[in-house]
């Protein structure tokens, strides 16, 4: 963990940091914009897993009592026949200002929300039934009353398909809502944190799949012939980068400046962290923090499959290489420089 920044103000405190998770890479796994193993912590989020279906809209609950002749339970296994239906709640996982834990919601008793291990944040869930706008937003109060509000209009939405036809056992004709960014901090004396962010589109294969099934010569004459079968899902998801970290009040404002751009990303679609500035109430500025980054390539990399197109872009994997802390005359810079191991 390398700490950037420490926004105060007032009573309000924010350290801005990045760090590296060394657990590995996954084989399809796509570098966010600060490169692979690295996240960049300066807000949080709430994400969510979909397990059948989205819950405000589609959670079918089982009866407090299953009974062989109760009615509830007859339309409970009715409606939980075959693949339709949604049985089991989303789990929501957040992360946020020294906080990380989930919870899952009781659509039966308005979208309550149950911390799993228990614990004393206040969590409450601003939603519809209407498939077009799910849960709005999403609130949590810690014990100290600090409330930090997510989503409204940043929530990420992800259109999951599983392709081609038969791979799945269940695709969504619509949108559905995964995450909830981190929009306004607000203390009990007063002092606001607000956070923008600047949308973006990705559409990328998470994975591919091939099973093949052989028929061994005279070993069964009445076994179907061999089949080959590939699977892969194709997600489209609207997210959000971090822009701007500032203060509410307009006569004290500090800021914080989240630069990027897809320039020169050669592994997928989407924008890089080059930089972030920070100023003083005053407009100075007091600190940068500038990130640069490398590109693996592949020696050789291949997909027969006409049913996926693979572009070179999945030669390549996206490594941040130095963070370099400056100060206001830019002396002496404080830099880190990383390297990596098999690229």
């Amino acid at each position: 963990n390398i700490p950037l920044y420490t926004f105060q103000f007032k009573n309000a405190k924010l350290p801005v940091s990045i760090s590296y998770l060394s657990n590995g890479i996954k084989v399809d796994e796509i570098a966010p914009w600060t490169g692979l193993g690295w996240s960049l912590n300066a807000g949080g989020i709430i994400t969510r897993i979909v397990r059948g279906g989205a819950d405000e809209n589609s959670q079918c609950t089982a009866p407090d009592f299953l009974d062989q002749y109760s009615p509830e339970t007859v339309d409970f296994l009715k409606y939980s026949w075959g693949n339709t239906t949604d049985l089991e709640p989303d789990i929501f996982n957040y992360n946020f200002d020294g906080h990380s834990g989930k919870f899952i919601l009781n659509v039966k008793k308005g979208m309550k929300a149950y911390c799993i291990p228990y614990n004393n944040l206040k969590i409450k869930v601003i939603y519809s039934s209407s498939v077009d706008t799910g849960i709005y937003s999403i609130s949590i109060t810690t014990q100290e009353g600090i409330k930090y509000l997510f989503g409204e209009e940043y929530y990420d939405a992800t259109d999951d398909h599983g392709t081609p036809a038969g791979c799945s056992p269940r695709t969504y004709d619509r949108y559905v809502k995964t995450a909830w960014h981190l929009k306004q901090i607000e203390y009990p004396t007063g002092e606001v944190i607000v956070f923008e962010y600047n949308s973006q589109r990705l559409d990328y294969y998470s994975g591919i799949s091939q099973t093949i099934r052989v028929l061994i010569a005279n070993q069964c004459t009445d076994c179907p012939e061999g089949e080959e079968k590939v699977c892969g899902t194709r997600l489209v998801t609207s997210t959000w980068h971090i822009s701007k970290i500032s203060t509410s009040d307009k006569e004290d404002e500090q800021s914080l400046e989240f630069f990027s751009n897809s320039e020169g990303r050669k592994d997928f679609e989407d924008k890089k962290l080059d930089s972030i500035i920070i100023h003083n109430s005053k407009g100075d500025i007091i600190k940068k923090i500038e990130l640069t980054y490398t590109f693996s390539n592949a020696n050789s990399f291949g997909c027969p499959f006409s049913e996926y197109y693979i572009d070179n872009t999945y030669y390549h994997r996206m490594f941040l290489t130095t963070v370099v802390l400056k100060g206001s005359n830019n002396f002496e810079p404080q830099r880190y420089n990383f390297d990596y191991y098999n690229m």
